[in-house]
């Protein structure tokens, strides 16, 4: 009777050696099971991240300062910060000025992606250019005639309303805004506006816009312009 006790505790402890030695040496991507702690899920890279806020970080902003050391001919600045792509590194989406180093120089919006790499470098990567004359700035500039920036980059109720109603004719387009960039008060107010797209392209992908919109003192609204982005340089 002894002797089949002692076999009996010998072949548990063999049980027990052997199912922890398989715990320890278990696959580092297994999965852990009910009741077991896991490891975090990682971050994977891939899509566009929008932003809580359209200011630029201060961090990016030093980034995009950096990238342009290596760039002349024209001046940038920053308007808006669109998004971050997580890749082997960050991309970053900002909206720009762009004014050439020429006389009677007029400034355009672009799109720019900025990347910064793992160790901390910068390098300008992507440009899309648009048409879309820049009226004026965040800090108050205006560039062209009356027109001036609002206090704020977020779109206001009155601008939205405008952009809506400029939409009631239109057929198989959707424009959503972004940022309010500028307004001119004439007899009326013409809103200029950075929007997401869909159904302006042959493919249907949504993309970003200018737009300029005016409404009458009446509350009639139309959109006059319509800049598109050119495809990344």
């Amino acid at each position: 009777m002894m002797k089949k006790r002692i076999v009996c505790m010998l072949a548990l402890m063999m049980v027990l050696s052997l199912a922890a030695c398989g715990k320890a040496n278990a696959p580092a991507g297994a999965t852990a099971a009910p009741g077991e702690t896991g490891k975090e899920e990682e971050v994977l890279p891939g899509g566009w991240q929008e932003p809580e806020s359209l200011e630029v970080p201060e961090e990016v902003q030093a980034l995009f300062d950096k990238a342009l050391e290596e760039i002349d001919g024209a001046e940038y600045q920053t308007i808006a910060y669109l998004g971050s792509q997580v890749v082997a590194g960050t991309n970053h989406a900002i909206l720009c000025s762009i004014t050439p180093v020429t006389q009677n120089p007029v400034g355009t919006y672009a799109i720019v992606t900025l990347y910064q790499d793992p160790e901390g470098g910068a390098t300008i990567t992507e440009i899309r250019n648009s048409d879309a004359e820049v009226k004026a700035l965040p800090d108050g500039t205006s560039l062209l005639g009356g027109w001036e920036a609002p206090e704020s980059l977020t779109v206001d109720e009155k601008a939205a309303a405008a952009l809506e109603k400029s939409q009631e004719t239109i057929e198989g387009e959707t424009y959503a805004p972004v940022a309010y960039l500028a307004r001119e008060v004439v007899s009326g107010t013409n809103y200029e506006l950075l929007c997401k797209v869909t159904g302006f392209t042959e493919d249907g992908e949504e993309d970003y816009i200018i737009v300029l919109v005016y409404e009458t003192l009446e509350g009639e609204a139309n959109m006059t312009h319509v800049y598109a982005f050119s495809d990344p340089e």
